[in-house]
């Protein structure tokens, strides 16, 4: 949570795909079960530094043909994820090796995304 704070103080944004429906509702369900309180962040769910790349994808000309993160890669000509991010709780608890390779691989494609849709180096 601290971290995601100091980015966007410091002007920072935040990436994903379907962050905002997701992976920040998530974080803010499960950090309330150790008594952190609803994360500012999350109130403000149309902050402009918290950047979803599903959202972009499932408007206008892509909605009819983007579903899924690799439905994104694949459109933009890139290798796609070799497993599904709904079956990552079952590779966390066998191969947490593999479950950090899929992380990473997937930050690599989304952060390659990010550029194609708001630039950057």
């Amino acid at each position: 949570f601290k971290k995601i704070q100091q980015v966007l103080l410091r002007g920072g944004d935040i990436i994903g795909y379907n962050i905002k429906g997701f992976d920040l509702p998530l974080i803010t369900v499960r950090g309330s079960k150790y008594g952190i309180k609803r994360i500012w962040f999350y109130e403000d769910r149309y902050n402009k530094q918290i950047k979803d790349i599903a959202e972009y994808y499932k408007q206008g000309r892509y909605k009819k043909f983007i579903h899924k993160c690799n439905d994104v890669f694949l459109f933009n000509n890139l290798e796609p994820k070799l497993a599904d991010g709904a079956d990552f709780g079952k590779l966390w608890t066998e191969d947490r090796e593999k479950a950090l390779e899929y992380n990473k691989f997937e930050l690599i494609q989304l952060e390659k995304i990010a550029k194609i849709i708001w630039g950057g180096k």
